[in-house]
């Protein structure tokens, strides 16, 4: 009787043994890209029945795995939380907490972007340096009906953010003299 599967699966392995220097990464990795969105439907389904036929072996697989690499996983989140990307997230989940509302990432991003790609790097009041140790504050606090847009956030230094309390004071645009310099932040 005539097996498609592995029919197909000789041609591939001949195909690409014959082919292999034609072949790059890339054009694999979009051949794969095609054939995933061609047969996204059906592979999600494929992929599906199989967690259902297998699935107390396949928890029981991941337990383990958790189990032997905690030093990793922790190496792992520690990277991640020390990330832009990871900080960013912490920041954002602390505004919706604060806000008991959702936080426009737009806004967020825009502004975490200006401070990073702008040069943006210091404290809007007292000019200090901030490097990644900065708070993005709002000129009106969320808890006196403050939204989270970007024309309500500032950067400040934690000393002068935590100083800032709760009180409505915008130091956007403020110039200060530091060693003969004049800065604007």
């Amino acid at each position: 009787m005539f097996d498609r599967k592995e029919y197909m699966k000789k041609y591939n392995n001949e195909y690409w043994l014959k082919n292999k220097e034609r072949l790059s990464t890339e054009e694999k990795r979009e051949c794969g890209r095609i054939h995933y969105y061609k047969n996204r439907e059906h592979l999600l389904k494929q992929k599906h029945k199989y967690y259902l036929e297998n699935k107390e072996r396949l928890l029981a697989y991941r337990k383990a795995y958790h189990e032997t690499h905690k030093k990793e996983d922790k190496a792992k989140q520690k990277k991640y939380w020390a990330s832009t990307k990871g900080m960013l997230y912490l920041r954002r989940q602390a505004l919706m907490r604060r806000s008991g509302k959702s936080v426009d990432d737009l806004n967020l991003v825009v502004f975490v972007n200006k401070i990073r790609f702008e040069g943006i790097n210091c404290c809007e009041n007292c000019g200090l340096f901030v490097g990644k140790n900065y708070h993005i504050d709002h000129i009106i606090p969320l808890a006196r009906g403050g939204k989270n847009n970007f024309d309500n956030f500032q950067l400040l230094c934690p000393t002068c953010n935590l100083e800032k309390s709760t009180k409505t004071i915008d130091y956007r645009g403020k110039s200060f003299v530091g060693g003969g310099l004049v800065y604007a932040c």
